[in-house]
């Protein structure tokens, strides 16, 4: 299986995933040619170019660029498979941005999922042990470099654990927000359960994700952190007061695994070795999938007049 990258940021990310899932990856395209040569060495792709045009002889296109972009690469590239990173279009959405463009074999990329972690946590839910779950927090803090507003920021961060979240209950109606200069807080819900959701500016670079669960019978807790210059570390999943295991990370980086596994969710489903229901049990998100989460959030993207461009990913 031929692989062609569009962008050169988190597309570097993407050479290794599928060349772990046994596809060759021959072509990445930046706009900048002489830089998407150089990516293309550093990477031993076949080919660095500025052309798209250079992407049609593949047979699955990976879309890494800014979210804004993304609906229209997907347009251009209608007749392959494609593997479009998160979020679909970001504070871009609008209402019927899907209309017209073929779903077969069409993914988002949202990794969260495929976390040792998350996995021990919906293995506990889906046990049953805790019986309803009536009550759902999820906290996620940021902070880099860049003139990026609370709510683009929020976009690209906070939707990870709302993608997770999504996998194991459905999407959540939204309710409740509010935005200022330094956070973003939502109320979520759905019948017989509650969410909500807290994004603030860290005091140092990185990035703090925590998701709670409380139910009838128990509660559970998953919790990790990134800072510049150290890998991605989860603490032990907490169940009703107990630590389960040691966690994961450190010298393992944790994100590429997990990155990795949903590359390779995604070849499986285009191999024909695994059907969509199969796929998205495993926490592959179709492009309607994805498109649920952004349209639950539009409302806050309508009511401030957001259009962000995103960032490369």
């Amino acid at each position: 299986m031929k692989i062609g990258v569009v962008g050169g940021g988190w597309g570097r990310a993407h050479c290794w995933a599928f060349r772990e899932a046994g596809c060759s990856v021959e072509v990445i395209v930046t706009r900048d040619a002489e830089r998407a040569s150089e990516i293309a060495r550093l990477e031993g792709v076949l080919l660095g170019t500025a052309s798209l045009s250079a992407l049609d002889s593949m047979d699955v296109v990976v879309i890494a660029t800014p979210a804004s972009t993304h609906l229209e690469l997907i347009r251009r590239f209608n007749d392959k498979a494609v593997l479009c990173e998160k979020p679909l279009a970001g504070t871009s959405w609008v209402e019927g941005g899907l209309d017209g463009i073929a779903r077969r074999h069409k993914a988002v990329n949202y990794a969260f999922s495929f976390l040792d972690t998350s996995r021990a946590l919906r293995a506990w839910v889906e046990s049953g042990r805790a019986g309803h779950i009536s009550r759902v927090a999820v906290h996620v803090g940021a902070r880099f470099a860049g003139q990026r507003t609370p709510v683009e920021w929020f976009m690209d961060i906070a939707v990870h654990p709302l993608s997770f979240l999504q996998t194991m209950f459905g999407c959540f109606s939204l309710n409740q927000f509010c935005v200022d200069e330094r956070g973003v807080h939502l109320s979520m819900s759905q019948p017989g359960r509650s969410l909500e959701v807290r994004y603030r500016e860290l005091l140092e670079e990185g990035i703090d994700v925590e998701v709670a669960l409380e139910g009838e019978r128990g509660w559970a807790r998953m919790a990790g952190r990134y800072r510049s210059g150290r890998p991605w570390v989860f603490e032990p999943l907490w169940i009703d007061g107990a630590a389960q295991g040691c966690g994961e990370g450190g010298a393992e980086d944790v994100w590429a695994r997990a990155n990795a596994r949903s590359v390779r969710g995604f070849v499986e489903l285009v191999h024909g070795r695994v059907n969509k229901d199969q796929a998205a049990g495993s926490g592959l998100f179709d492009l309607d999938a994805a498109a649920q989460i952004e349209r639950s959030l539009a409302p806050i993207f309508a009511s401030l007049g957001v259009e962000g461009e995103g960032v490369e990913g």
